[in-house]
């Protein structure tokens, strides 16, 4: 299933470049970024570590100051004890 999903999405893909294309050729105002890809030190990563570098890198990541937020949120901003 998972194959046939990557095939309708790389099909999908390849339709919207050369639309892109199309529709650009005649003057240059629009120029798409070149494929970044996966970063090769990765490649043979866990997916978890991966993911992590990832959500790290695009600052999405769940990090101390969100969890700290998070639990005032959750149980009040007196019940939280914080090391200062």
């Amino acid at each position: 299933m998972a194959y046939l999903k990557r095939q309708a999405t790389e099909a999908k893909s390849r339709g919207t470049k050369e639309w892109i294309e199309e529709r650009t050729k005649q003057r240059r105002s629009y120029i798409p970024l070149r494929k970044l890809g996966f970063r090769k030190e990765l490649k043979n990563e866990r997916k978890a570590v991966a993911s992590r570098y990832y959500q790290l890198l695009t600052g999405h990541a769940l990090i101390a100051p969100f969890l700290r937020q998070t639990e005032e949120n959750r149980l009040g901003p007196m019940l939280v004890v914080r090391d200062r």
